[in-house]
């Protein structure tokens, strides 16, 4: 389901679905509509689910929908307050609390489509957005890939927890 930037919506499941990933760590999150104002029930479910897996996949409601930077600041108040990126060049305009992350190099135009190319000394440069080195780093990070390559390209947690 598909809302105007800014607009709100009321979810129409009542309760979250969680499905564990592994069996410590990470589940996907289904029955909630991530461009929609959750109920209480909803909320409870996420944040249990948080603290008990750590990592929350919440997969697309509409194949290729993507949230723009004020649905996902509104998506990131379902886990408190979000806080400004540090580094201001890859601010989002008016909204310093969603940052832009590109791992994605395009490395050139044959005529046909562009061609990507794997270069880890660049790509590696870019991908820290926790801000775990402050002294209070932020509760959580949410991460919204708006284009995926076709092979490669996997993003990685681990459970330190566990370790």
């Amino acid at each position: 389901m598909a809302h105007a930037p800014g607009a709100t919506a009321t979810t129409t499941e009542s309760t979250a679905k969680i499905i564990p990933i592994d069996a410590t760590f990470a589940a996907r999150v289904l029955g909630v509509d991530t461009a929609a104002t959750w109920n209480a029930d909803q909320q409870a479910a996420v944040q249990a689910a948080f603290v008990e897996h750590h990592v929350l996949v919440f997969p697309s409601l509409s194949p290729g929908a993507l949230m723009d930077p004020v649905a996902m600041r509104a998506f990131a108040t379902h886990f408190g307050e979000p806080i400004a990126e540090v580094n201001r060049a890859k601010r989002d305009g008016d909204l310093p609390e969603v940052s832009h992350l590109n791992s994605t190099i395009k490395a050139r135009e044959d005529g046909k489509d562009l061609q990507f190319h794997y270069q880890p000394a660049i790509r590696s440069e870019d991908w820290h957005t926790d801000q775990s080195f402050l002294a209070i780093p932020a509760k959580a990070t949410l991460l919204h890939a708006h284009e995926v390559p076709s092979y490669g390209g996997a993003t990685c947690f681990c459970d330190t927890t566990a370790a």
